[in-house]
């Protein structure tokens, strides 16, 4: 199925992904109604966890491994998937000098820099 991507939101304007997490599925299940939060869960491989998605919407971790998985999901191309994977980590950063560190990276991996 070819996809509007102009209906989707755009990653390098958030600095949450779990709110970009749930904006782009409730924007695609617009476009296709059989992707849902179950659905994304069986995508990733997770058959018998299909809570997966909504517990990182709300706050679960997520590791290198499952950020990955997420990728092909969201159908990111590589800027996407970069500016995602240093958006986790930024949001996931145990301390400020970590948030400080990916904070820079987001803004150097901005299309159009501009102030998170």
């Amino acid at each position: 199925m070819e996809m509007d991507r102009k209906k989707l939101p755009d990653i390098f304007s958030y600095k949450d992904f779990r709110k970009f997490l749930d904006d782009y599925q409730k924007a695609r299940h617009e476009i296709d109604d059989g992707f849902n939060k179950s659905s994304i869960c069986m995508r990733m491989g997770l058959e018998h966890s299909r809570s997966y998605f909504n517990d990182v919407l709300k706050g679960k971790k997520v590791t290198p491994g499952f950020v990955e998985r997420f990728i092909p999901i969201l159908e990111l191309d590589s800027a996407e998937a970069e500016f995602f994977r240093v958006l986790v980590k930024f949001n996931q950063a145990e301390n400020g000098n970590e948030r400080d560190l990916y904070f820079r990276q987001l803004i150097s991996l901005q299309k159009t820099p501009k102030k998170i």
